[in-house]
């Protein structure tokens, strides 16, 4: 009908655009896959006296068949063996060795970061103030740093406004997934800033004068860039 294939059509297409969306995916075909499913054993003959119950599976057995479906359709995702169950941090989407840098060479101050980083930066170093992040997973800060931190990302001309705003003393960027982001861009060609560490997860800038300026001259790297351009 109608309203299944509008629905169909918006939902599916929110599934395969994103992994997160997948739980509304099956929320929204859950009544009509329901429907055709009952319409399906209502019609089926039943095979022995236990199986009838006025024309479709007995209650129990309907029950039983359920739950057996919804176990073995589990069972694929549960064997993967590049995801086995348990409860952990998978560290490679954590910027651990730019923090351990952060905390061998006194990095320190005011900072920006993608807001992912967060929760990892205020688990790493607390209670420390100097490194706490800019952003996190609950977007904190003011309506004005908060369209910024957004326009900042995709537009390397936005980023300096930010830094007038804020002056930050170190900033905190992820090297995964550079093809959503071009703040890596700009943090290259600005030359207040000076790029002193970088790894497959996370580069890290420190700006050129004041506090962080013997970091800067030390360790800015020379040739190699935290973003594509």
């Amino acid at each position: 009908d109608v309203a299944e294939l509008g629905a169909c059509a918006l939902f599916l297409w929110l599934g395969l655009s994103s992994q997160r969306f997948t739980g509304l995916l099956a929320l929204a075909a859950a009544p009509f896959l329901a429907r055709d499913l009952a319409e399906l054993v209502a019609g089926l003959r039943a095979p022995a006296p236990w199986f009838r119950a006025r024309g479709s599976a007995a209650p129990w057995l309907r029950a039983t068949l359920c739950a057996g479906a919804c176990v073995a359709m589990c069972l694929p995702e549960w064997n993967l063996a590049a995801r086995p169950l348990g409860i952990g941090l998978q560290s490679q989407w954590y910027p651990v060795h730019a923090c351990d840098f952060m905390q061998a060479n006194g990095v320190r101050g005011r900072g920006f970061n993608r807001f992912y980083q967060g929760g990892y930066l205020l688990w790493r170093f607390w209670p420390e103030r100097g490194r706490l992040p800019f952003m996190d997973i609950h977007q904190s800060g003011t309506p004005e740093d908060r369209r910024l931190y957004g326009l900042a990302i995709g537009e390397p001309r936005a980023w300096r406004p930010l830094d007038a705003r804020h002056r930050f003393d170190w900033v905190l960027l992820n090297r995964f997934r550079l093809s959503d982001t071009r703040i890596n861009d700009a943090l290259d060609a600005d030359p207040r800033f000076a790029l002193v560490f970088v790894d497959d997860n996370a580069a890290l800038f420190v700006r050129r004068d004041g506090p962080m300026a013997a970091v800067a001259a030390r360790f800015a790297y020379r040739v190699l860039p935290a973003g594509w351009r």
